[in-house]
């Protein structure tokens, strides 16, 4: 069975980076590179944060979200 998984992306050039490296090592490792409304296995949320709590907002929201779409995998 295939794996899938979703990048969300957040802040700067250099998360970008890292996501798009991230990407290519999951795709590596046999995993399909999806969006999050397709439902993936696996949420990966990539971000830039000061402060453990701009921190805990940025992984609510990306929770909330992912619930919306019906989400039940990890994040």
């Amino acid at each position: 069975m295939e794996l899938t998984i979703a990048i969300e992306t957040h802040g700067c050039k250099l998360n970008q980076a890292d996501s798009e490296e991230m990407a290519r090592r999951f795709n590596d490792e046999g995993y399909r590179l999806v969006d999050i409304e397709d439902g993936p296995d696996v949420i990966v949320v990539n971000s830039c944060t000061v402060t453990h709590v701009a921190d805990a907002k940025a992984r609510q929201a990306q929770v909330g979200k992912a619930q919306e779409s019906g989400f039940s995998g990890r994040i």
